[in-house]
């Protein structure tokens, strides 16, 4: 568990989300409606996701005690749930946080057009990962201390909205990048992928945003039902 909430907190140091922040969602209005969560599970989260279109899978990774929840839209673009402070680590049950990252090939991606993505993304920060030639975007949601799931819900609809311009503005950019061919978009398949270095993240391993990366190769679409529409 320790080194998933150091994990955890580099990436909340990374993607900017401070105490602050996690107090200002808390009195969020949209944090008022509905049943108040105090912690998150997996399987919670794949509940969630499936109301808005979205599959999920849990993915065993070595040296890694919480699963991590591979998900995909109907056109096939994929995404990841990591979960951290978990009660039960083996099931992802009783989490205090959840990461919500996917990643995207590099090849033809100016720094501008991420400094840009970063000045005007709702809720998500993307980061370039050189090393592994991609760009990593990612949203830390705090859940303990109070976060309805209304919220949360709303949060990864934006986030994923958020991504899916990033693609629509990059057109063609994002679409040479690895050497290893996309997987099938119609079923969700184990990720897999090359072990990364270490690196600014505080990951010793990031195969698996590696492998979403290969599989966002070339046309895929991250858009979802929003879920505040009935």
């Amino acid at each position: 568990m320790g080194k998933s909430l150091k994990f955890a907190a580099m990436l909340a140091a990374v993607f900017g989300f401070g105490a602050a922040q996690a107090n200002a969602q808390g009195t969020n209005s949209l944090a008022q409606a509905g049943p108040v969560l105090q912690e998150i599970s997996a399987a919670e989260v794949a509940a969630m996701m499936t109301e808005i279109g979205v599959t999920t899978q849990p993915v065993r990774v070595e040296g890694l005690p919480e699963p991590i929840l591979l998900a995909q839209t109907a056109s096939g673009a994929r995404f990841l749930f990591y979960f951290f402070g978990c009660d039960n680590p083996a099931t992802a049950s009783g989490c205090a946080n959840t990461v919500v990252s996917t990643g995207l090939p590099m090849s033809g991606v100016l720094y501008d057009a991420i400094n840009d993505f970063n000045g005007e993304a709702n809720v998500t920060v993307a980061v370039s990962v050189p090393s592994e030639q991609l760009v990593m975007f990612g949203r830390n949601i705090l859940v303990s201390g109070g976060h309805s799931r209304d919220l949360f819900q709303a949060t990864v609809y934006l986030f994923l909205t958020d991504v899916s311009s990033f693609v629509q503005k990059n057109a063609g950019a994002t679409a040479v990048a690895f050497s290893r061919g996309r997987e099938p978009a119609s079923k969700i398949n184990r990720a897999t992928g090359s072990q990364a270095p270490a690196h600014a993240f505080g990951l010793d391993d990031l195969s698996q945003i590696v492998a979403v990366a290969i599989a966002n190769t070339g046309t895929v679409d991250f858009s979802v039902k929003d879920p505040r529409a009935d």
